[in-house]
């Protein structure tokens, strides 16, 4: 009987503590750093509506080159698809505190959270992807001690604006 209760009190214990599960903002809390926003708007942005970037296949395009410490609060991106199965086809890669090989490497559908090549609408607190698929935005608190890098590259065959 007295086994009984240790038990039942340790499940107890260990199922409450599950009840006051982590919030998402508090996953990742670092003492200081300074507001950065970064963008791929084109050189010649001002004054037209160039706010986007060709990727051309092969090529690499870095997003962000953050350099002390901070963390990412967002990130958020549109793809103008030029080929059908473009979230497979175009690969993010995220280098945290001057690493060589990327600590994130995936299709950009992948990263959001829609896998497959699929174009479909997907809502959850920290991931969401428009109806058409392009539009897609993450809130992951991700951060970093010393830089931060953010490409993406083009695998796929046609050029695609980002």
């Amino acid at each position: 009987m007295m086994l009984r209760k240790r038990l039942f009190s340790a499940l107890f214990l260990a199922l409450s503590s599950l009840s006051h599960g982590q919030s998402l903002e508090d996953l990742a809390k670092i003492g200081s750093g300074r507001p950065f926003r970064a963008s791929s708007n084109h050189e010649d942005w001002k004054g037209s509506n160039v706010d986007f970037k060709f990727i051309k296949p092969g090529e690499t395009l870095t997003l962000a080159d953050v350099k002390g410490s901070g963390t990412i609060q967002r990130l958020w991106m549109t793809v103008l698809p030029s080929e059908p199965a473009y979230p497979r086809l175009l690969t993010l890669r995220i280098y945290w505190d001057g690493e060589k090989n990327p600590s994130v490497e995936c299709p950009i559908g992948d990263f959001f959270g829609v896998g497959h090549g699929l174009d479909v609408n997907l809502e959850s607190l920290p991931v969401r992807a428009s109806a058409e698929g392009r539009a897609r935005s993450c809130v992951w608190p991700m951060p970093f001690r010393k830089s931060a890098r953010i490409t993406v590259s083009n695998d796929g065959g046609d050029v695609g604006e980002g």
